[in-house]
């Protein structure tokens, strides 16, 4: 259903690229942290590491414009090959192979040998002042796929115009299928630091109260 909906989304006017994901960046959803089991070449043995999963489509890094540092992206011929294959971000390859060559090596996720084939850039996944990036596992939807994701397009005009076409391309394919939210990113970043801005309105509430009550005390 997602590849899919992702290939008739992509023949929209005005839209450049689009992508899916299970958790998208910024939006509230905390995504799936894992384990894995990382192959030391050197000695043959298997060691334990951990960091965040992900389940995305086959542009979704060039739709959110998140750059490739080593390898290659996902293909269409990837869909057809049974290699089990993988992307992490600059994160996970700096922690884990840091004197090392991240691609072609191997991890065993829930028993499933996976060679990594790319590394892509850090991605702030729930918060845009956090200081450090968690290790990140990016996965092809053909080989695992989540029953919700969230589709992203990337356009070259008002994105919330495109709305309309978006719900019928949706029903095309699927009458049942429901849609949660149509948001730009605008929006989902504003939602992001909304207790922030909350915090920082009722700090300037409490100052201006507090500067009356001043002037007040001063005119007495």
């Amino acid at each position: 259903f997602y590849q899919q909906l992702v290939d008739q989304l992509a023949k929209l006017p005005g839209v450049e690229s689009v992508g899916a994901i299970d958790a998208p960046p910024l939006g509230g959803s905390g995504g799936t942290q894992t384990g894995f089991s990382l192959r030391d070449e050197a000695s043959g043995a298997d060691r334990q590491v951990g960091g965040q999963y992900r389940q995305v489509t086959q542009d979704y890094f060039q739709c959110l414009k998140i750059p490739l540092l080593q390898g290659r992206f996902l293909t269409p011929a990837d869909r057809a090959t049974p290699e089990k294959i993988i992307l992490v971000d600059q994160e996970f390859a700096a922690r884990y192979v840091p004197n090392g060559q991240p691609i072609g090596k191997v991890i065993t996720h829930w028993g499933t040998v996976k060679t990594i084939v790319g590394v892509v850039g850090n991605v702030k996944q729930f918060s845009l002042d956090a200081r450090s990036f968690d290790p990140t596992v990016y996965e092809p939807i053909h080989q695992r796929c989540s029953r919700g994701m969230t589709v992203l397009l990337r356009t070259a005009q008002d994105p919330m115009s495109l709305a309309a076409a978006v719900r019928h391309v949706v029903r095309e394919i699927d009458p049942d299928q429901p849609i949660l939210r149509i948001q730009t990113m605008n929006q989902v970043l504003g939602d992001s630091t909304s207790m922030e801005r909350f915090c920082l309105v009722l700090f300037l509430g409490m100052g201006s109260v507090a500067l009356l009550l001043a002037v007040i005390g001063i005119y007495g």
